[in-house]
Parts: C-alpha cells; sequence; structure tokens
C-alpha cells in the first residue's frame, strides 16, 4: 500500500494559477513582451519563476533577475486579500493526514508556499514543504518529487502525487510514483499519464481512494 501523499499546491490546493498568469504578464509588460492565457496553460504553468523567464528571454538575459523579482512582488500583491481555496482538496487533506504524512512540492516560492497553507489552516498538516528554492530543475523534472519522498523517508514508489497539470504528471510518472490528477487546471485527455483522474476530490475517504491502486 502507498505510505505517502505529495499534493502539488498552485491549482491543486489553492485556486492561483489565474494570479501567477497576471504577475508574470505585468512583469512582461515592463519590458515590452506578452503572454497569452492560452500560451501560459499550454507551456508554463507548472515551471518556477525563474524557468519560465528564462525560456521567455535566454538563460543568459539580465532582464531574468529582476523580471522574477518583480513578478513575485505583484503575485504578493494580488494574493494579499487571499487565494481561493479548492474546498475539497483542503478536506481531504484534513482527513488525510490521519492516515498518512503528507508533503506538499509546489513551483511557488517558499514564501508563497508557507503563506496560502497557513492562511487556510492546513500547514501543520504537512510534514515537509517543497518549494523553488530547493531543487534546480522544476516539473516535468523529477526532482520536486524525489526530494519530497527522500525527506519523508518514503520510497518514491510508496507516494500518490496530487497534480493538476500535465507536466506535474510527468514529473511524478518520472519519479516512480502514483498519480492521481485533477481536472482543475486540463482536461481529462490531457491528464492521460496520470494512474486515476478526477474532477475532484470532493467527498473521497483516503483509505478508498488508496485501495483503488494494487
Amino acid at each position: 500500500m502507498p505510505q505517502a501523499f505529495i499534493f502539488d499546491m498552485d491549482g491543486v490546493i489553492v485556486d492561483s494559477e489565474p494570479l501567477h498568469l497576471l504577475a508574470t504578464q505585468g512583469a512582461l509588460a515592463m519590458i515590452g513582451r506578452n503572454l497569452s492565457e492560452e500560451e501560459y496553460y499550454r507551456r508554463y504553468v507548472a515551471l518556477t519563476d525563474r524557468e519560465l523567464f528564462e525560456i521567455l528571454l535566454g538563460r543568459e538575459d539580465p532582464q531574468v533577475e529582476h523580471l522574477v523579482i518583480e513578478k513575485q512582488r505583484l503575485y504578493r500583491e494580488l494574493a494579499a486579500s487571499g487565494v481561493k481555496p479548492y474546498r475539497a482538496t483542503v478536506a481531504f487533506i484534513e482527513r488525510a493526514q490521519e492516515v498518512l504524512p503528507l508533503a506538499v512540492a509546489t513551483g511557488a516560492t517558499r514564501e508563497e508556499a508557507e503563506e496560502a497553507l497557513k492562511r487556510l489552516g492546513i500547514r501543520d498538516a504537512f510534514r515537509i514543504v517543497v518549494s523553488a528554492e530547493d531543487y534546480e530543475r522544476g516539473k516535468p523534472d523529477p526532482a520536486p518529487y524525489l526530494l519530497a519522498a527522500h525527506l519523508l523517508g518514503v520510497p518514491p514508489s510508496r507516494c500518490v502525487v496530487i497534480e493538476d497539470s500535465k507536466e506535474g504528471v510527468k514529473a511524478a510518472k518520472a519519479a516512480g510514483m502514483l498519480c492521481i490528477a485533477l481536472t482543475h487546471t486540463h482536461a481529462t485527455a490531457e491528464l492521460a499519464y496520470a494512474d486515476l483522474v478526477l474532477d475532484s476530490l470532493g467527498g473521497l475517504d483516503p483509505r478508498e481512494l488508496l485501495s483503488r491502486f494494487p
């Protein structure tokens, strides 16, 4: 049986991707660049801020550092009044913490992750929070999930990941983990790599969900 749940955060626990998009667009506007909503969700949604700007401008572009700082400032402003949670996921987390150890592996900064989880009153549910500062290569690279499993002391093959993006699903599977994908961000067809695709975690019992895996 699985021995741990590892959650993505943006798009799984909190409905924050629209705010990340707006903050990214605002930062790019400072240098006369645009990024459409369609392109953001198709190519960049799972990346860290630095990875996104390095792809758009080039790794050596001196403007990358400034854009990362500006994007994160804009996101803090947008999120200051609170980020809308996925209440079904929050309720599932409250039940799941009684069953298995939990971790978060996110592309958000540590400040963003800690603030969101504390506001929702679920920070203590997670033994481990892995954020963008903790690894060099983000999803679809498996590094964030492998680090979370290592810090939990659980073999990757015994971890169940909860994701919403196709890049996140690929990262979980590359790490050798089981993956449940939620259709919060992408359609079912785009999440075909996952072991199980659900519209929501609403009303699900963690033990019953785990029993679906051999």
